[in-house]
């Protein structure tokens, strides 16, 4: 009987037909319940979730950590009246042999244990033996790096966890040879009555490269894989034998010939059990070593960890123990490196990497910024927490400070993002370069060069503009000085009016730290601020997570104006003015008249002040709109009949320093204003204009002095005041462009 495929978001019904059901979304998890296993119509969910959503944390020990997200089941405690199978990928490196992945279960998210039904082949093929489903053998899954679990209930939550590869035997009063399949010549002799009742008991032995250690330890020191016999802190009543290769010289200069005294190799040992942290001392005194075939052999009562180390300066054996073990444990995942690249000149450009392990590729943020995919590599080995340095050679220059070298610091089921941006040595040239993400930072000259992790060819895009104006390069730059100057100084630029955006990705990672008063500017609420805090680790994602939290609270309130008022209060006005771009100058006249219309009820005031003071002297200014979803019109103009003595000096300014003088007869002055309209006209429109849009912004319902409450306008009422604010703006603005 062949079983019904389908795919699912979080849930599905399954019923006595049985199903194979796989995760829409880029999970890739399956789950294959055979016919008859469902003894009722049931509704399966499954969906992921992080480890900070969980209570209780996994207990996970040292080497150890989670290859996928947590696995969330349901309905919780449901029966099959069979076995059912679920694959989950996976993205821990095993290193062939040397690592394996754990299955871990919890009903409640406070108690887990370990999965006990082995998925074995012959285990799964009798599971499905009547659903015919094509299945990949369990060799096969471990390449793909998928995980098979077999079971006939639902827990709370499945869980994968990376860790060294460990031989588990049954041991009895008979005694037991316990051998490594990762190094076979670590052993575990177990003689005749060394436990009384039979116990379960573990081998691993984890390799340690030569290259790590004379890293850490320089070339004068030598250490063997490091032996664990689980569980820990367990007395034997008959000591054991543990068997482990001579360390191995990291170079050939350095020999090990051992015979009967070996003053340097010590025997190091951790008893530290559970996921207590391993606490490294010397054994050597306290037990007789056995030197047989480039192997030493020594007894010991207690289980623990074991390493033999070579090392001339013994006092600092524990030392170094420590430092190399600490090194040694770190996980290893499979990741891949992604480039987004975006032209924002004829000289320079933006760069986003990342280093993913179950990211989506098609970033969100990066395609509404108008980034594009310019490199993947091959999914490559990373380890947890260390930073991946990267070295560009090319017609691209990264641009950093003297000395600094980019790096992404690399965690598992995060977001590892390294923006940064790049300047084109040779604009003649092809804007590319080869990009090299290492291990470890920039060697100096004369060492051996680094094998990187892996190599990316990049390549800059053109540039695209969301615009239907294309503006000159040129242009654009010497109009974002304008705004600058108008935000720092004050400056009006006249006869045009300019929009910008603001970044939010860029105002997060330029507020860093200071996102916590900003939070309290835009009112955002402590529980909020200490969720974020919660939710996210590095302050550039907490800025960002908060800044997106206010836009979705506020919606169409979220302005730039708004956050521009907010950085202000908190004395962080370079953050407006490093975050903006875009810079365009509108000339659409419908959108130019938005933008006029849309000055706040302080501007008509400031405005209808000017033009009561002199309307011989009104000079059309513009503004600068610096926001993401609405515009904000800032205006200034000047008044020169106000101060005659000043009029020749604000006239020679205007004129850009002109030697050549030029003055304004009282007649054509006079023969100006009859065309003109009166300023008293202006003003009223203004004011009517300001009158009407009060309503429109009352959102409570008002009380009078006898307590007489009045409702808030209908909308057809609005509408009204709406359609008659837009025609006292027109007026308004052909009133002016006649005046002046």
């Amino acid at each position: 009987m062949t079983l019904t495929t389908h795919s699912f978001l979080i849930s599905f019904m399954v019923d006595a037909r049985g199903g194979a059901m796989r995760g829409r979304r880029h999970s890739g998890i399956r789950i294959i319940i055979p016919p008859n296993r469902a003894s009722m119509p049931t509704r399966v969910t499954c969906r992921l979730i992080k480890k900070d959503k969980l209570i209780h944390p996994i207990p996970i020990g040292e080497g150890e950590a989670l290859a996928a997200r947590i696995i969330e089941m349901g309905p919780v405690a449901t029966k099959f009246l069979g076995r059912i199978v679920i694959e989950l990928p996976h993205f821990a490196s095993l290193r062939g042999k040397e690592r394996e992945i754990k299955i871990m279960r919890s009903n409640n998210g406070d108690k887990w244990e370990e999965h006990s039904i082995v998925a074995s082949d012959d285990a799964v093929q009798k599971a499905l033996s009547e659903s015919m489903e094509d299945l990949d053998y369990e060799d096969e899954l471990a390449g793909k790096r998928v995980t098979r679990i077999l079971t006939d209930d639902f827990p709370r939550y499945f869980a994968l966890v990376t860790k060294v590869r460990e031989e588990k035997q049954m041991v009895g009063e008979e005694g037991l040879i316990l051998s490594s399949t990762v190094v076979p010549q670590v052993q575990a002799v177990f003689p005749k009555g060394a436990v009384n009742k039979s116990i379960k008991v573990g081998l691993q032995a984890q390799p340690i490269s030569p290259d790590l250690v004379s890293k850490l330890l320089g070339n004068r020191v030598a250490v063997s894989p490091i032996v664990t016999l689980e569980p820990r802190r367990r007395r034997f009543h008959t000591a054991i034998t543990v068997t482990i290769p001579v360390p191995k010289a990291a170079q050939k200069g350095m020999i090990n010939q051992y015979e009967k005294e070996a003053p340097t190799l010590r025997v190091m040992y951790s008893i530290a059990e559970g996921t207590n942290p391993a606490l490294w001392d010397d054994l050597t005194d306290q037990t007789q070593l056995t030197f047989i075939d480039d192997c030493v052999s020594f007894n010991t009562n207690v289980s623990g960890r074991f390493m033999l180390m070579d090392c001339q300066n013994v006092a600092d054996a524990c030392r170094f123990a420590t430092e190399l073990y600490r090194e040694a444990i770190t996980v290893p995942y499979m990741a891949r490196f992604v480039v987004f690249a975006k032209r924002t000149g004829e000289e320079e450009g933006k760069l986003r990497m990342f280093c993913m392990t179950d990211d989506r590729i098609d970033k969100t943020l990066e395609k509404q910024e108008n980034f594009r995919e310019v490199a993947r590599s091959r999914d490559v080995e990373v380890l947890e927490g260390r930073p991946q340095y990267v070295e560009m050679a090319g017609n691209l220059i990264p641009i950093t400070k003297s000395g600094d070298q980019l790096y992404i610091s690399f965690k598992a089921f995060r977001e590892n993002r390294l923006p940064c941006l790049v300047k084109i040595r040779d604009r003649d040239q092809e804007p590319a370069a080869r990009v090299a993400f290492m291990k470890e930072p920039k060697v100096v000259r004369g060492e051996l060069p680094q094998t990187p992790i892996c190599n990316l060819n990049i390549s800059l895009p053109d540039m695209s503009t969301s615009s239907s104006m294309e503006m000159d390069p040129e242009a654009a730059l010497e109009l974002k000085k304008r705004s600058s100057l108008l935000r720092e100084h004050g400056i009006v630029v006249e006869d045009t009016i300019s929009k910008a955006k603001i970044n939010l990705s860029e105002v997060a990672d330029t507020l860093k730290g200071d996102w916590v008063i900003l939070a309290t500017q835009l009112d955002i609420s402590g529980d909020e601020i200490h969720k974020i805090n919660s939710d996210y680790r590095t302050v550039n994602d907490q800025a960002l997570a908060m800044l997106s939290l206010w836009k979705e609270k506020k919606g169409d309130q979220a302005t730039g104006n708004e956050l521009e008022r907010a950085l202000k209060s908190i004395k962080r006005e370079d953050v407006v003015q490093k975050c903006m771009y875009n810079v365009e100058v509108i000339q659409d006249q419908v959108e130019m008249a938005a933008a006029k219309v849309a000055m706040d009820q302080s501007g008509f005031d400031t405005f209808a002040e000017e033009i009561g003071a002199t309307q011989d002297s009104m000079k059309r200014n513009m503004s600068l709109d610096v926001q993401f979803d609405e515009q904000e019109v800032q205006k200034e103009s000047e008044s020169v009949s106000d101060s005659p003595a000043s009029a020749p000096q604000a006239y020679e300014e205007d004129t850009g320093g002109m030697e050549d003088s030029q003055t304004i007869t009282e007649e054509e002055l006079t023969s100006t204003k009859q065309d003109r309209p009166k300023s008293d006209e202006i003003i009223a429109k203004v004011e009517e204009l300001g009158q009407n849009m009060a309503p429109a912004r009352a959102q409570e319902p008002t009380e009078d002095d006898e307590g007489t409450k009045t409702p808030p306008p209908s909308p057809v009422e609005g509408d009204f005041v709406s359609e008659r604010q837009d025609k006292l703006a027109h007026e308004i603005e052909d009133a002016v462009e006649q005046s002046v």
